[in-house]
């Protein structure tokens, strides 16, 4: 993703003619969401049971949305990685049907109160890095 919300050129190109279109890019902020997997949740379920996927990403007010990326993945832990536009306000989501995802510090901000919060990152802050983990399964219904 390029535009962060920004309109697009559309330049107009008639028959052998040359045309220059400056593309101005927003910087982006690096987002790390570290995901703790003890019991290995993810390896033995992941493509293998019914529900069975974990996605992450950002969404920002201009309904844009940012697919996070696996950057490092073992056995107990995975790293995900997404860009976001700086100074922009946006929302992380974790959505699994299979995998019941919490904050490491689920007693003192639950991931649902991190998930509603805006965040901004400006264009002098580093790495923003968010930890949650895998607390268990979730049980799930199946049609008969």
């Amino acid at each position: 993703m390029c535009r962060w919300g920004q309109a697009a050129a559309n330049p107009i190109i008639g028959t052998a003619k040359v045309v220059t279109v400056d593309v101005k890019l927003a910087p982006a902020k690096v987002v790390l969401v570290e995901v703790d997997d003890a019991e290995g949740l993810l390896g033995r379920h992941e493509d293998k049971s019914p529900g069975g996927f974990l996605s992450i990403g950002a969404f920002t007010p201009q309904r844009e949305v940012v697919d996070a990326q696996v950057s490092q993945d073992n056995k107990l832990k995975r790293v995900y990685r997404l860009l976001v536009p700086a100074n922009t306000k946006f929302q992380i989501r974790t959505n699994s049907p299979l995998f019941d995802v919490v904050s490491t510090n689920e007693m003192l901000q639950p991931l649902r109160v991190t998930q509603d919060q805006d965040q901004i990152l400006t264009e002098s802050d580093g790495p923003k890095t968010i930890q949650v983990r895998i607390q268990g399964l979730k049980k799930l219904e199946l049609a008969k």
